[in-house]
């Protein structure tokens, strides 16, 4: 019923976007924040880096701009849909914005373009974990437990952790390097704790107001 009543409101806005002559220079985004475990591994929700939450659709209608009925492989972050926009305007970039512009990209302008994704989720109950996308591996960052890699190629459902084995000691060595770059987890808990005490203050003020 959700995924039924999503599509009659796309196909309304595609409509009128047609109706008024702006289907073809509009640029039209579906995407989502994170996806959502159904049942897979006994888990439900979104709160893991799996496919299933950290995976989202990602598909861009600009018939004026862009060439039609394409699709890509390459690894990109929603982080580049506000570069991709603004290019897309011929609009400056966001001077502190990590975001890459997907239209060199989806216009075949580009041969270089580096596969890597970040992904963070943080909690006050002290859940710190981190995960990078880098070409066909995965790996997952735990503060306190052990982490996680996954080739997605040989192992696209993730069932294979593939951590600590030798062959891929190089690999993984890399990968960490590149998710504790700039990015200290203790400290981040810590922090975390700190502002947890505002929000016994911020939270009950917010309901009663």
């Amino acid at each position: 019923a959700l995924v039924t009543k999503m599509d009659r409101m796309i196909g309304q806005i595609l409509d009128t976007l047609k109706e008024n002559g702006l289907d073809k220079n509009t640029i039209i985004v579906y995407t989502s924040d994170h996806g959502e475990q159904i049942g897979e591994r006994g888990l439900w929700w979104k709160q893991t880096f799996y496919n299933d939450s950290v995976q989202v659709p990602l598909i861009i209608s600009y018939p004026e701009g862009l060439p039609q009925n394409v699709q890509r492989s390459e690894v990109v972050s929603s982080l580049d849909l506000n570069a991709t926009l603004l290019d897309a305007m011929q609009a400056p970039a966001l001077p502190s914005s990590r975001g890459r512009s997907l239209m060199p990209l989806m216009n075949n302008e580009t041969t270089n373009w580096e596969n890597i994704a970040y992904s963070e989720f943080c909690l006050d109950d002290g859940t710190v974990q981190r995960m990078v996308r880098e070409n066909q591996y995965k790996y997952i960052y735990y503060l306190d437990y052990p982490p996680q890699l996954f080739d997605l190629e040989e192992d696209p459902d993730e069932l294979n952790d593939i951590s600590g084995k030798k062959e891929v000691a190089e690999i993984e060595d890399h990968l960490r390097s590149l998710v504790l770059q700039n990015w200290d987890p203790e400290a981040i808990r810590d922090r975390i704790a700190i502002k947890k005490k505002d929000y016994e203050i911020i939270e009950p003020w917010a309901r009663n107001t």
